[in-house]
């Protein structure tokens, strides 16, 4: 009976070890560094759409509240009402430009990181054809300097965010290039440049928004101050 508890003992200790081996492999390593990119990239989105959603709700009659009941008449009254205007306007074009803010952090520049990440250590995550290339040539990592690596993640959201501008009129940033050899990367490039171009529309339509939102409030708060006047002079 003794001898059996030792060896079951003997087999747990080693099957022990064998675990906490493969666990620390490298094989297992790498699949840590991926999973870790992949919750990552999963947390931006989540914080991304939520944003969109506020984002692309947002009105230009936001900007302006209508004042309930019968028009002010008295000059303190149609005062007060200028100044709520105003504060109003205030509240509602801050929110959506901190929400612009947050969106281009999350789906911009974290996405933007991820890619630098990749390239820096592309051995390690992507062992094979080299992520970027200059001038057509692939280039490893010790080709390349670490303006160049910023400048392509610059152009390649440029390039999203503008959509065709760059390649209209030629406009390019760094000779550096995704190596269409490396099929993963450069699937991370063309989702990133998706993204870019998706965060630039909603941007748009929102500082279209604010804008035409910003003239209804300035000819509101026109007629209110010729009230005013006219409300002071008699």
């Amino acid at each position: 009976m003794g001898d059996w508890r030792d060896a079951l003992i003997v087999t747990l200790e080693r099957g022990g070890a064998e675990t906490a081996q493969a666990l620390v492999s490298e094989h297992a390593l790498f699949i840590y560094s991926w999973s870790a990119i992949i919750l990552f990239l999963g947390i931006c989105v989540w914080a991304v759409r939520p944003l969109k959603c506020l984002l692309e709700e947002f009105s230009e009659a936001d900007l302006i509240a209508k004042r309930r009941g019968p028009e002010a008449i008295r000059p303190d009254s149609i005062r007060k009402d200028i100044a709520r205007l105003q504060q109003i306007a205030r509240d509602n074009i801050g929110r959506p430009m901190r929400m612009s803010l947050l969106l281009v952090m999350a789906g911009l520049v974290a996405p933007a990181l991820v890619i630098a990440l990749i390239v820096a250590f592309q051995n390690w995550f992507l062992p094979g054809a080299p992520a970027l290339a200059l001038a057509g040539v692939p280039a490893a990592y010790d080709m390349l300097a670490g303006s160049d690596i910023f400048l392509f993640i610059i152009d390649q959201g440029m390039r999203g965010f503008l959509g065709d501008l760059f390649e209209v009129f030629g406009v390019t940033l760094v000779e550096a290039q995704n190596n269409a050899d490396n099929l993963i990367f450069s699937a991370f490039v063309f989702l990133y440049r998706l993204i870019a171009q998706a965060v630039s529309l909603c941007l748009l339509g929102v500082t279209i928004r604010v804008f035409w939102g910003r003239r209804r409030l300035r000819r509101t708060l026109a007629r209110l101050q010729d009230r005013l006047s006219r409300a002071e002079a008699v």
